[in-house]
């Protein structure tokens, strides 16, 4: 092969190259231009954002400096009340002293009165048994009357029969 063809071969292969790297030199171009775009717009998000927070943040101030003001008398009012709670408090112990001593009375009023009712319970079961007792012993006698009268029934039909036989029977005179 002769020189001229070899240069040219190098040189074909060199266009190639070349044409190869334009038009990786033309992608990369675009790519950059599409980054430059979306940096361009993010950066535009990014302002908006920045925005947004400062007007969050003024209004979370404003917020902050009305609660605290809220705050503030909330605390005042709750010291008052803890005040009147602490004198009510002396009121509600003198009050609890006086019932706990009306409990204690109370009490000992609750255990004369179960005692008594013990005592009633006591009296009430001893007048069940007598009860019970004068009912099965009224019983026993009704049936020892109820044999006494059987029996006088049965001797009443036997004179009766002793009569109508001796009644019968032929006069001897």
């Amino acid at each position: 092969m002769s020189k001229y063809d070899e240069l040219s071969e190098a040189l074909a292969e060199a266009n190639e190259i070349f044409k190869r790297e334009q038009a990786a030199h033309s992608i990369a171009m675009y790519e950059i231009e599409r980054r430059e775009e979306n940096l361009k717009k993010a950066l535009g998000v990014e302002k908006e954002c920045v925005l947004d927070l400062e007007k969050t943040l003024r209004d979370m101030r404003a917020d902050h400096a009305g609660i605290k003001f809220t705050a503030d008398s909330k605390l005042a009012e709750a010291n008052a009340l803890v005040t009147s709670v602490e004198e009510k408090s002396v009121e509600v112990e003198a009050k609890i002293r006086a019932g706990d001593a009306k409990l204690a009375e109370v009490s000992r009023k609750i255990s004369e009165i179960e005692r008594r009712s013990r005592e009633v319970e006591a009296q009430e079961n001893s007048l069940r048994r007598e009860r019970s007792f004068f009912n099965a012993e009224r019983e026993a006698q009704e049936v020892q009357l109820a044999k006494q009268r059987e029996y006088l029934r049965d001797w009443e039909k036997k004179v009766g029969g002793r009569r109508r036989k001796a009644g019968r029977r032929p006069k001897t005179a």
